[in-house]
């Protein structure tokens, strides 16, 4: 199989073709990718806080039925 064959046959772009280039330069313009980073980043942070509040909120209700059970 050749080289130009592989990349036809997994989707890569052939040698040379300057429109399939220019489109997906087009989505690494680092003006995108720093905005996907950051929209990205903002969401791993909420998620944190919620997982972390979650699990908080977890633990106490663990605690707390485990205090109602020694009190009777």
């Amino acid at each position: 199989m050749s080289i130009g064959s592989a990349r036809r046959r997994y989707g890569a772009p052939a040698f040379g073709d300057k429109q399939q280039e220019q489109k997906e330069r087009r989505w690494l313009n680092p003006a995108i990718l720093d905005a996907c980073a950051a929209a990205w980043t903002c969401v791993q942070a909420v998620s944190l806080v919620a997982a972390i509040i979650f699990g908080n909120i977890a633990v106490v209700k663990i605690v707390d039925a485990l205090l109602d059970e020694l009190h009777y």
